[in-house]
């Protein structure tokens, strides 16, 4: 039994793809699901970082930030609403690194996510190998539709 699952998304149509199994175990398990939005970081951009100073960087990763604070309730109160407990969350860093941190923090039992986000061009997207490979709990890779 699962009671806490960390669903990583993109935000994408591909990570949409471990909807349907997340609905599955919240219906079976009244699982709590956490979801996880990592930005990756500008400031570690050096091209970025002599471009704009550090307080305009700091700026446009807060406006970032509550661009997709606002898409992740959305989310979570239309494909998710049937869910008892939905938590969102917006990280930033290295997205497989912080997926992983997430769960341990957390206190998670299972990750969901799909096999690619929307930079995908292998099988397996870098992001999903690399929590499938050091992720110490268990992680469930829901393939993506492929493209026609």
């Amino acid at each position: 039994m699962f009671k806490k699952i960390l669903w990583p998304t993109d935000l994408s149509e591909n990570s949409r793809a471990a909807l349907p199994q997340i609905l599955s175990l919240t219906r079976n398990y009244q699982a709590e699901v956490h979801i996880l939005y990592v930005m990756e970081t500008l400031a570690s951009e050096s091209s970025w970082y002599k471009e704009f100073g550090r307080s305009r960087i700091q700026e446009i990763q807060a406006r970032e930030k509550e661009n997709l604070e606002k898409q992740l309730d959305e989310l979570r109160t239309t494909a998710l609403a049937e869910c008892p407990t939905c938590v969102t969350h917006v990280g930033a860093g290295d997205p497989p690194h912080e997926i992983i941190e997430y769960a341990e923090k957390e206190n998670m039992e299972l990750i969901v996510m799909a096999t690619q986000g929307h930079r995908g061009y292998f099988l397996f997207g870098s992001v999903t190998e690399r929590v499938l490979k050091h992720s110490p709990i268990p992680v469930i890779a829901i393939p993506t539709p492929k493209k026609k």
